[in-house]
């Protein structure tokens, strides 16, 4: 962010104050001791945090990507493109075992929030500035993509600097930043397949702008250059695309974006999973979906009103068309090419939205930018009174972060599944004869990671080796039971998890019930039975 030349007349008309805003910004001493109290509060939750749950089964599987062969892991079928796993690869070699893994994606959301305070900055008042980063620095959903070792942080990081890059490129015209907006998205293409709606989203907001008024077309020859760049970047990524494409697409029954889908991602940007139903509640066909209106409706009487002062102050504002149309032409995008190919709608698509969510919910923050302030309308004075409201609504906000991080952390229904106490309890219970059985094979490999010198030990049902089969039928109960006595020799483990994935009717379980299986322990997500051989019927 650096240079001293002040930005156009014609954003700094749409700027407040307008005679003073530059690329290169003053930063007081106070703004840097705020900066670095959020930074190591944030350093301190990843800390006391980041190592307390289990790996998550896309965890471990990509941990098994990174250290196997280079060109296998490049090649493997998967929902993202290569560019984390080789830099997960890299990263392992320098920390050297998979215990700091998590503080690649950590240090991706530590960069996310340098440089959303620092182009915040640019664009915002300080005290706008520094909501911003707060918003986006204890973001439920960004943490939790923080201390995941999946591309989603590093998505993010390209989304925050490809955003910002562009912001002030198109404010400046400055070479640089064309060149580093064209980096990073290729970068996050290479990331994550869906980081092309970044890109559309951001010409499609040029374009509006353009042809609603602002008609300067100054920069459209980068724009043009910057597009074909990206096409051709988007063109070389076929060859992964073509093999990612078909084994989502084979993977699940495909779930399309929906009403209840949008309204479980707006309640995710703020909770990050840890209100409401949890995720693997939500796959239960008896999920108490209304568990979550509570929390929509908290969330909404708090941020609806942030908004509507952020796109009052805004009106006038390049940026707010930008971020208006980051926050809503990729649901639109990503809903029609679920339409068209089946693929599954996820939050973690759009999870790079907690950047330009947080800068507009910061800009209720923003001095009035013209003369018709909100004080000049009598109905709505009473509101913008000492500025008191944005502050009570921001701090509910932020409290709705501080228990959604703390469920996510402490609450066994909000944790990943705690396969790594299932493995303690199995090694301290082993005996020499003993076999496992995994429903469904979504836990297999997270136990096996933690029990390596048992996995020869373990078998998934309703067949070893046979991923997303269900039970669905008497026959392939009848099928389990002959590999579990085929493989048992006197006692067996029975692991039942996720069992909206392999045995939604539960009639793989009521069959062992009927067996004598003995429920022994209950671990987040997952449930320990125990029985023998000899019970199982001939």
């Amino acid at each position: 962010m650096d240079g001293t030349d002040p930005l156009p007349t014609r954003f700094k008309d749409d700027c407040e104050p307008p005679a003073t805003r530059q690329t290169q910004v003053s930063i007081s001493p106070t703004e840097w001791i705020l900066f670095a109290a959020v930074v190591c509060g944030l350093i301190g939750l990843h800390l006391g945090t980041i190592h307390h749950q289990s790996f998550f089964i896309d965890e471990v599987e990509e941990l098994e990507f990174a250290k196997g062969d280079f060109w296998a892991s490049v090649f493997m079928p998967d929902s993202m493109p290569p560019l984390f796993t080789v830099t997960l690869r890299a990263w392992l070699n320098l920390v050297g075992d998979d215990s700091g893994a998590r503080w690649l994606s950590a240090l991706g959301g530590l960069i996310g929030t340098l440089i959303t305070w620092r182009v915040s900055r640019v664009f915002m008042s300080p005290m706008a500035s520094m909501v911003a980063t707060l918003f986006f620095t204890f973001s439920p959903l960004q943490l939790y993509y923080a201390q995941l070792v999946r591309g989603y942080s590093l998505m993010t990081l390209f989304g925050c600097l490809a955003i910002g890059a562009f912001l002030l490129a198109d404010a400046t015209g400055k070479i640089r930043y064309w060149i580093l907006f064209t980096a990073s998205c290729a970068l996050g293409m290479y990331t994550h397949y869906y980081f092309v709606m970044i890109p559309m989203s951001i010409v499609a907001g040029w374009i509006l702008l353009n042809f609603s008024g602002r008609r300067d077309w100054i920069h459209w020859r980068w724009l043009v250059i910057a597009c074909l760049v990206l096409m051709c970047v988007a063109l070389s990524l076929w060859i992964f695309l073509r093999i990612d494409f078909q084994y989502q697409h084979d993977l699940r029954a495909p779930r399309p974006l929906s009403i209840s889908a949008l309204a479980y991602t707006y309640l995710s940007l703020f909770g990050g999973y840890a209100l409401g139903p949890s995720q693997r509640e939500l796959h239960a066909a008896n999920a108490n979906v209304l568990e979550a209106l509570p929390w929509l409706v908290m969330i909404g009487l708090a941020s609806i009103p942030l908004i509507c002062m952020g796109l009052w102050k805004g009106r006038r504002l390049n940026l707010l068309t930008y971020l208006v149309c980051l926050l809503v032409l990729p649901f639109v995008a990503i809903g029609t090419v679920g339409l068209v190919s089946g693929i599954t709608y996820n939050v973690r698509f759009v999870c790079w939205m907690t950047f330009p969510l947080s800068m507009l919910l910061a800009l209720a923050f923003e001095p009035m930018a013209s003369p018709r302030s909100l004080s000049s309308h009598p109905k709505l004075a009473p509101f913008a009174s000492r500025n008191q409201l944005p502050w009570l609504l921001a701090i509910f906000v932020l409290g709705i972060f501080g228990f959604a991080n703390y469920q996510r952390v402490f609450e066994p229904r909000y944790q990943f599944e705690d396969t790594r106490a299932v493995a303690a309890f199995l090694e301290n219970n082993w005996k020499e004869n003993d076999r496992v059985f995994v429903v469904s094979d979504y836990v297999n490999p997270t136990l096996e990671y933690y029990m390596p010198d048992r996995a020869n030990a373990m078998f998934e049902l309703p067949e070893p080796s046979v991923r997303s089969e269900v039970f669905s039928e008497p026959s392939v109960v009848d099928r389990a039971l002959g590999v579990m006595k085929s493989e048992s020799l006197d006692r067996y483990w029975f692991i039942y998890s996720r069992p909206f994935h392999g045995d939604p009717s539960g009639l793989f379980l009521n069959a062992l019930e009927k067996c004598g299986v003995q429920f022994d322990r209950e671990f987040s997500g997952i449930r320990i039975y125990h029985g023998y051989v000899s019970d199982l019927p001939p």
